[in-house]
């Protein structure tokens, strides 16, 4: 008799039942677990298909991820930081012109929030993946807020090391392939942040883990800077109220182009540069082949100039610029020591003021009828009353640099169309007051940055080196033509005396014209005399003073009485001053 077979597996009850089978309650006991198994798998194969193909609620986000992505928002947003109170050096702050308003500080703290947000929303996109194509868009937006942020970094290193500037490092790369280079490096950087992601982001989450104490420094030192703002009142407009009195006698306009540089202008111009203006000025006046400016900065040079003796150095001190002389070491406040303005001033005379980039105003309230400045753009961040306008520029500001911005109008570039148009126009009109006796106009056109396109009469897109420089000089020739047409058509170019020159030479000269040359421009022109008298000896500009004094009490008429006088007044040796650099560092 064949033995029965054994189910393995299942309780052989068999023997009891009289059956070859077991029970059914076995079965069915066995039932719920075989269930629960395939429901659990079901529902993580639900889940799984969830996260791919429906965007999940809400948003996880740890704290760990908050401190990185508001540390990476704090160094995108350094560079505007860094270029504002409190953290504007002592220098710098005294060029400031206007007190940063309230808006600005409140566009910081939305512009970090903003940032912080987007890097938050990329590290979700990364790990949740919301839609098809998130973890690619998180990404991009973390290695575009890297790449701010390293610019963020360098805008800030400029101020000590310049040659970390887009200009500087793109010099020599011909404009027509700039931009092909730039966008190059940019997506070099990119690529390779990609392909070394699994080295490169464990050590970036650690040190914006280690930097995140400095974001909670600056947003703590906006929101103070912001209550300041707000309840200090606004500073009065600065104004000039001088006492002198309307002479009847000849006028006279010392206009200064800064970076002006005389043998780029008239010895070696570039072949087919036309610059008619100043080839007219020329003619009938009196014109100097070896002048020499005082300094190679203009911080130094332009207040040599006001006051006819040479400053060798300068520093900032709460009261204002100090100046140390050269002669006897001492150092003297500007503003304070008698120079060209106080001259005029006892003279019973009136003068006007049109400044760039020196606070001309604030350091001779009350000894001017008229004036006004400017600020250059490059110094402190562009600034605005209205908070969306504030907060747009910051915005603008993280992707692009004063030579390289990926929008056609650049915020620096607008910056300087804005000054030079008021510069210009204040200075015509400066120039059309019969009052005035003496008006002093210091202007930027030759130095950079150049926008200027002799194309179009406009500005447009910067060009750097000796081709941008080219550009700066049609600009100033343009300019000296408006403000001339302006004298005649006033009808006071019969009585107003032109005196041309400039606080230093093109200081990139040596590197883009192949040779550094420090004389500078000095024309007189005479409105009663046609003649051309060519001045060869050497001299320092610091005679303006002594010369507009002459020219303003009639003792200097004309071309040949300049010259005598210049004879008289001594001059430096002509090797030191041929040769010689001035030997002070280059700052604008």
């Amino acid at each position: 008799m064949t033995p029965k077979r054994r189910i393995t597996g299942v309780p052989d009850r068999a023997g009891e039942a009289g059956l070859g089978f077991p029970r059914l309650s076995s079965v069915i006991a066995s039932v719920p677990a075989v269930a629960e198994e395939a429901t659990r798998t079901v529902k993580v194969q639900s889940d799984a298909s969830s996260r791919v193909d429906k965007p999940t609620t809400g948003m996880r986000v740890s704290r760990k991820d908050a401190a990185i992505a508001l540390s990476l928002a704090n160094l995108c947003a350094l560079r505007i930081l860094a270029e504002g109170p409190p953290y504007l050096s002592a220098s710098t702050s005294l060029l400031v012109k206007d007190a940063y308003p309230s808006a600005h500080f409140a566009a910081i703290l939305i512009t970090t929030s903003i940032l912080t947000t987007c890097f938050l929303l990329a590290t979700r996109m990364m790990r949740e993946r919301p839609f098809p194509g998130s973890r690619v868009v998180g990404e991009g937006i973390l290695w575009l807020g890297g790449l701010i942020a390293l610019n963020s970094l360098r805008r800030v290193l400029v101020h000590r090391f310049p040659v970390l500037t887009i200009a500087n490092l793109t010099m020599d790369i011909p404009s027509a392939y700039r931009t092909v280079v730039v966008t190059f490096v940019l997506a070099a950087l990119v690529v390779g942040g990609i392909r070394y992601a699994r080295r490169i982001v464990p050590a970036l989450r650690l040190l914006l883990t280690v930097l995140f104490p400095m974001a909670c420094i600056n947003i703590a030192v906006t929101l103070a800077m912001l209550a300041i703002s707000v309840t200090t009142p606004k500073p009065a407009l600065e104004s000039s109220s001088a006492a002198g009195t309307h002479s009847h006698g000849s006028r006279v306009l010392v206009l200064l182009v800064d970076e002006l540089d005389y043998r780029l202008a008239f010895d070696a111009r570039r072949e087919g540069l036309a610059l008619p203006n100043l080839d007219s000025m020329k003619r009938g006046a009196f014109f100097a082949k070896n002048a020499v400016a005082v300094a190679d900065r203009t911080l130094i040079s332009v207040p040599s100039i006001l006051a006819g003796k040479r400053y060798q150095a300068v520093r900032a001190e709460s009261g204002g610029f100090e100046l140390q002389d050269s002669t006897t070491g001492n150092w003297n406040t500007w503003g304070l020591e008698k120079d060209l303005l106080d001259d005029v001033r006892e003279s019973g005379l009136r003068t006007g003021i049109v400044g760039w980039y020196l606070p001309y105003c604030r350091t001779y309230a009350g000894k001017t009828e008229r004036c006004a400045w400017w600020e250059a753009s490059f110094v402190g961040f562009a600034r605005e009353e209205r908070l969306l306008r504030c907060l747009r520029n910051q915005l603008v500001s993280l992707v692009e640099a004063p030579a390289a911005s990926p929008f056609p109008i650049s915020l620096q570039r607008e910056m300087d169309d804005r000054i030079d148009r008021q510069l210009i126009e204040e200075a015509t009109s400066q120039l059309s007051d019969a009052n005035l006796d003496l008006i002093f106009v210091h202007l930027p056109t030759a130095h950079a940055p150049h926008y200027y396109d002799p194309e179009t009469g406009q500005l447009g897109k910067e060009e750097l080196g000796l081709a941008g420089y080219w550009n700066g000089l049609v600009f100033t020739d343009r300019t000296l033509g408006t403000l001339m047409e302006r004298l005649r058509s006033t009808g006071l170019e019969s009585r107003t005396i032109v005196v041309l020159t400039s606080d230093h030479s093109y200081r990139l000269g040596e590197k883009q014209a192949g040779k550094r040359d420090y004389r500078v421009p000095f024309l007189a022109k005479f409105p009663s005399d046609n003649e051309t008298l060519e001045y060869l000896p050497p001299f320092k500009n610091t005679v303006i003073r002594a010369v507009a004094r002459g020219l303003l009490d009639g003792t200097i008429s004309s071309p040949r009485e300049l010259a005598a006088f210049l004879d008289r007044a001594g001059r430096a040796p002509a090797a030191r001053v041929a040769i010689a650099p001035p030997g002070e560092a280059a700052e604008p």
